[in-house]
Parts: structure tokens; C-alpha cells; sequence
């Protein structure tokens, strides 16, 4: 038998999709992002995208990603990585404009405020002009704290002018002292 000399542009969509679901899905959009039109259609297509699995073991998460423009990262099950995995990867987006992100974070050591998303999220990425956060969080506490009010997460986002912000706490003392927040943050 004869061996043969196929490049990747060379295989249908199809048969990439099915290569392609085999590999960690983070590090093939790490990796193929950008490369050409095609590829680039392929790794953020839906039906790809739509289960992105963070894991521990990703390449060196250096790279930036100066052609991504827009990212959307919905997950349904507790993240209990955001601040290792998540925040990084946004981090490498500096050109993107439009963001959504809809998430529920598990036992983080702080709260999701105004400050902490404009610290983490918004000063890196200059170019955004649109985004929208859902972020749910449960958290136990052991010690006395400070919740941020409404008013303290309208003030961060004072700058912006066309926004929709809901923001709720809930403190449940004989649980624990367990703490749910839910912020929706929709900014155009």
C-alpha cells in the first residue's frame, strides 16, 4: 500500500469536526484560531464551541489571541477554576469586542463585584464595546464580611452610558453563612 500525503485543509469539514471532538476542545481553539477562514469557521462553530472543557493540563496559555473578536463562553456546571482558568483566557483576548459570558462559579474566594470584573475583565479588553455577564456564585463564609451594594456595582460601571445592570445578594446565616450572588451586567 501506498502512503499518502494529506494536509489538514485537505480533509472535508466533516472528517476535521470528528478529529476535532477527539482533541481538547480549549487547545484546538488555541491552536486553530486564526489560522485561516476556514479553520477559524470550524473551531468557533456552535456545535464545537458550545462545550468547551478547562483543562489543568493546557499548553503554556501565553499566546495571545489579537484576531478574536468576539467570545462567548455559556456553562452550565459550577466552574471552580475561574480565577486560574477563565480570567487567563480573557486576558488573552485584548481585541475582543463583544463578550458573554454566562456562569456559575463555585466556592470563589471573593466577591463578584464591579471592581473585580473591571479589574479581571474589562481593562484588558480596550476594544470591547458590547458585553453581557450573568454570573452566579455560591459561597460559604465563615467570618463577618461586607457584601458590595447595588449602589457600589452601579459606580463601576459608571462610564458606561447605554447598560442594564441587576445585581442581588443573599446571606443565609444558620446555613453556614452561605452567600448567593447573581450579577447580569448587559452593556452595548
Amino acid at each position: 500500500m501506498e502512503y499518502s500525503y494529506i494536509q489538514l485543509n485537505d480533509l472535508p469539514d466533516e472528517i476535521l469536526m470528528i478529529i476535532f471532538k477527539k482533541l481538547a476542545n480549549v487547545e484546538v481553539l488555541y491552536s486553530l484560531s486564526g489560522v485561516n477562514k476556514r479553520l477559524n469557521k470550524i473551531v468557533h462553530d456552535s456545535i464545537f464551541t458550545n462545550d468547551l472543557s478547562f483543562l489543568m493540563s493546557t499548553s503554556n496559555g501565553l499566546e495571545k489571541l489579537p484576531t478574536l473578536k468576539s467570545f462567548w463562553l455559556h456553562c452550565n456546571t459550577k466552574i471552580f477554576f475561574y480565577d486560574e482558568l477563565v480570567v487567563p483566557l480573557l486576558h488573552r483576548m485584548s481585541n475582543l469586542e463583544k463578550l458573554d459570558l454566562y456562569i456559575n462559579v463555585g466556592e470563589r474566594k471573593r466577591f463578584f463585584d464591579g471592581n473585580d470584573l473591571k479589574m479581571n475583565i474589562i481593562n484588558h479588553m480596550p476594544q470591547l464595546n458590547k458585553f453581557t455577564f450573568n454570573i452566579h456564585s455560591l459561597s460559604s463564609f465563615y467570618n463577618e464580611i461586607n457584601l458590595p451594594s447595588n449602589e457600589d456595582i452601579q459606580k463601576a460601571f459608571i462610564d458606561f452610558k447605554d447598560k442594564q445592570i441587576i445585581y442581588w445578594t443573599d446571606y443565609f446565616p444558620k446555613q453556614k453563612k452561605v452567600i448567593v450572588i447573581f450579577i447580569h451586567i448587559h452593556i452595548h
